[in-house]
């Protein structure tokens, strides 16, 4: 009886509760788990060389006859010992311990040796080696010598001759779909899948390997682009939402208010917006941008058309203080020209939160700035029309949609002050339109107005005595943390070292503390008392990367700064020279290795948020990349975005076009897509909708 992928991995012959609950423990439940368990690297065994040939220090395999073997006893420990001869000279091979080798080789039994030679008293030896017992030596179908040998992440109390068997078993008596398009794999010239899955794990030779390696690549992306064509063209059927018809007028009155003058970015970005929501295709955009470049002041003046026109806009951000800075900001100039607006955070109580309640369920108010508390049950919108999520890769995908199912097809327009790398933008955000904002607002140029200076720890004090200037200039400085706490886990500053620094600085009642163990209400207190100026020095973790607004603030140290990304150090450099005084930002970090130094390098030299996304995707690699946005795919595990741009774009417009031919209607894209729920679980509710 043939197995399937999702059989489970008791199945396989050879494994019993033992293994299975060993092999659970790695997340290999069913037969796909294991044949998806790809080797982290490769032992060339394919050459064979003739026993007189070899030389002390090579890895080597060869074949030959035994002509003795025995065991003996040193102490306890067991040693085997046995001589190979192939015709051109005698090769030693040794084991130490209960291996019970007399019991599979004998005199004149024809095996494969692998393993490094050494020479010991006058012989050559090889020390544990891998071995196979040759039976049929016109097919020399063996696993661990002889070929290109598979090497498999360590498994605890599996060896790599036990896995090799149990993948071959599996291999053999699983029916293995082919899950891409005919078409696809015969355009492409893709090999199978069934053979691809032989090839990635006992490949013939290098070049079949390859092949192997590229099918799963294009696989991977084919089935994340397909979902992603899916969620884009299912959310956005024509006249499935609302067409908004709210006053430009009104935007231009409220942008006149501000008393700003718009870039050309920021112009193109609200036309482009609100072209959008005059339409009856609901909108799924995102709005990225550069530090500093305006993105919330666009975000309003799209709730604002939204709201004169009859319709709620829900804006919902990470944290209470942002939320508390956005409404506090810009609340008094949209009410001062008639649109009504509320603060809704878990801060929120009693009568308060009840009218404010009451006021969302009968219309009356417009906008309604907010965090998580948005998507409480008890919040019921009359007519929700769009939704803003400020800082969008805090959130999740379930908190985006039960935002989203408190009106009918509402417009979604996402925010991030991270710009995004383009291969972020065509896979993690690829079922969204991107609009861009790379401009600064006119005399604000951040190379200009803020000094970026790398010091090693021992001249931390530098940046400390330049902060102490400034308190005594009237000025305020940030200080960053990687830590709240201490940890002996790592080697980093903390909250606490911070402020015992700083005090030889500062005066204690000048300084305030904010990190992410704080209640919301302390966190607050001590932005206000910066921000209003009672106290003039800020130590924090990163929950100042964003939204914090403080014109006079010209200082800011980052210790550690090579913990941090490049991404989150030009969001945390941002925070400074907000007014009319240019700032310094001081990174302290002593590179304790090549790619911190590099990274510390390009952020010290670079003031391009868009490059500076690139440049930290191409140094820190894949990691956590989703990180960017958690309502996304959970990685991809085969493909690398810094390596495969280009077969990204390439994949991406195949998987788009046979899904707008076909759509839902299609067996193969039906399968694709239960595929893509199976492997990227955080679309699943994204799929579903």
């Amino acid at each position: 009886m043939e197995l399937t992928l999702d059989a489970p991995i008791q199945s396989i012959p050879s494994i019993g509760k033992r293994i299975a609950k060993t092999l659970s423990q790695r997340n290999i439940n069913t037969v796909g788990d294991l044949l998806y368990f790809f080797p982290r690297k490769y032992l060339d065994r394919s050459r064979i060389v003739k026993i007189g040939e070899i030389q002390a220090g090579q890895e080597i395999t060869c074949l030959g006859v035994v002509r003795s073997v025995e065991t003996r006893k040193a102490g306890k420990l067991k040693i085997t010992q046995a001589i190979l001869y192939d015709g051109t000279g005698y090769l030693f091979l040794i084991w130490f311990g209960e291996r019970k080798i007399e019991k599979i080789i004998d005199r004149d039994s024809k095996i494969s040796v692998s393993g490094k030679v050494t020479y010991y008293k006058g012989r050559l030896q090889i020390e544990n080696p891998e071995f196979e017992v040759i039976e049929d030596e016109s097919t020399l179908n063996l696993l661990n010598t002889g070929k290109i040998v598979p090497v498999y992440p360590s498994i605890s109390n599996v060896s790599q001759k036990f896995l090799r068997k149990l993948v071959l078993n599996a291999l053999e008596k699983t029916y293995i779909s082919e899950i891409l398009p005919a078409e696809v794999v015969i355009n492409e010239e893709l090999l199978p899948r069934h053979n691809a899955f032989y090839e990635v794990h006992f490949p013939e030779n290098n070049q079949l390997l390859e092949r192997a390696l590229y099918r799963f690549r294009f696989e991977e992306i084919f089935i994340l682009q397909t979902a992603l064509a899916h969620l884009k063209f299912n959310y956005q059927k024509p006249d499935a939402g609302i067409a908004h018809s709210g006053s430009k007028e009104l935007v231009d009155k409220f942008i006149s208010s501000l008393g700003v003058l718009l870039t050309e970015s920021q112009r193109q970005a609200i036309d482009e917006i609100i072209s959008d929501l005059k339409n009856s295709k609901p909108m799924n955009r995102l709005l990225q941008g550069e530090v500093g470049s305006g993105k919330t002041i666009v975000a309003l003046s799209a709730a604002l058309f939204v709201a004169s026109g009859g319709f709620q806009v829900a804006f919902m951000a990470p944290t209470e203080i942002l939320a508390q800075q956005q409404f506090d900001k810009y609340a008094p100039f949209l009410e001062n020209i008639g649109i009504k607006c509320a603060l809704l955070t878990s801060s929120t109580k009693g009568r308060q939160r009840q009218t404010i309640l009451e006021g969302i369920r009968n219309g009356h108010i417009k906008i309604v700035f907010g965090t998580h508390s948005l998507i409480y049950d008890e919040v019921k919108f009359k007519r929700l029309g769009f939704v803003i999520i400020d800082e969008q890769h805090r959130f999740g995908t379930m908190q985006r949609l039960m935002l989203r199912e408190k009106g009918k097809n509402p417009d979604l327009l996402i925010v991030s002050a991270t710009p995004i790398p383009r291969t972020l933008a065509l896979t993690v955000f690829g079922d969204l339109d991107i609009t861009s904002l790379k401009e600064r607002p006119t005399g604000y140029d951040l190379k200009t107005q803020v000094k970026t200076v790398h010091l090693n720890t021992d001249k931390r004090h530098i940046a400390y005595e330049h902060l102490r200037k400034e308190i005594e200039n009237g000025k305020k400085g940030f200080i960053v943390v990687p830590l709240v706490e201490e940890s002996e886990k790592l080697e980093a500053k903390s909250v606490k070292d911070a402020l015992d620094f700083v005090l030889n600085y500062v005066d204690k009642e000048l300084i305030r503390v904010i990190h992410g163990k704080q209640t919301s209400l302390e966190k607050i207190e001590a932005i206000e008392a910066f921000r209003n100026g009672t106290a003039r020095v800020l130590v924090s973790t990163t929950v100042v990367e964003v939204g914090v607004d403080v014109p006079d603030a010209t200082v800011m140290i980052i210790e550690n700064a090579e913990r941090f990304g490049l991404s989150q150090l030009h969001q945390l450099r941002g925070r400074v020279g907000r007014g009319k005084d240019k700032a310094v930002v001081y990174a302290i970090s002593d590179l304790p290795t090549e790619e911190s130094a590099l990274r510390i390098d390009a952020f010290v030299n670079n003031f391009d948020g868009f490059k500076l996304a690139e440049e930290d995707l191409r140094l820190r690699g894949e990691g956590d990349i989703f990180g960017y946005r958690q309502s996304g795919p959970s990685g991809l595990k085969f493909a690398q975005y810094a390596r495969d741009l280009e077969l990204l774009e390439k994949i991406r417009g195949l998987s788009f076009n046979y899904y707008l031919r076909f759509n839902d209607n299609n067996n193969s894209v039906k399968m694709i897509l239960k595929e893509a729920l199976n492997r990227y679980s955080n679309m699943e509710l994204a799929l579903k909708a």
